[in-house]
């Protein structure tokens, strides 16, 4: 990171995106991106990596008025001329929307992050589980999670149906 403070001093960015103000989830949030193309990869230690995005954001939450900013630096090795600012800007954000939606599920409903062990082949094997319960959840008409873990928690006959019907399928 500090080599990637220090790049934004030294230069200006390539180029910057329009500021984007967005409200949702209770609050009022402000970004704004800034693009550097990297010279020589090895300036931040991360090989392949040719591209930095910097986005500054701004939010206040509006119930409370309380205010917060922050800064995430996102790499990238693809070349700093193949998108807009704007393009990038929205590029990071579509990402992380995925990353959001994705973790949401596995965290909230499938308690990813209260797995504790330590051991890699129990993690494994709870990654695996969890992508397998989200595979068999979009597969159902609904496709929501909720829905479909109750049903799977209130029926066994239930869920196993659902392994044997797949695999009777092959």
């Amino acid at each position: 990171v500090e080599r990637m403070q220090e790049r934004r001093r030294l230069a200006p960015p390539f180029f910057t995106s329009e500021e984007v103000t967005e409200k949702a989830n209770g609050r009022i949030s402000t970004r704004q991106s800034s693009v550097w193309g990297l010279e020589d990869p090895a300036e931040i230690g991360i090989a392949h990596m040719v591209t930095l995005v910097v986005t500054q954001r701004r939010t206040v939450e509006i119930k409370t008025g309380k205010a917060s900013s922050d800064t995430a630096h996102h790499l990238s090795s693809q070349d700093v001329a193949v998108r807009s600012a704007n393009q990038w800007a929205k590029y990071i954000r579509d990402h992380w929307g995925i990353e959001s939606r994705d973790h949401g599920r596995r965290d909230n409903w499938l308690f990813e992050d209260k797995t504790r062990s330590k051991n890699p082949a129990i993690v494994a094997n709870f990654c695996m589980l969890r992508a397998v319960v989200l595979y068999f959840n979009a597969q159902t008409e609904s496709g929501n999670i909720n829905s479909f873990v109750e049903s799977c928690r209130e029926s066994k006959r239930h869920t196993l149906s659902l392994i044997m019907r797949r695999m009777g399928a092959k």
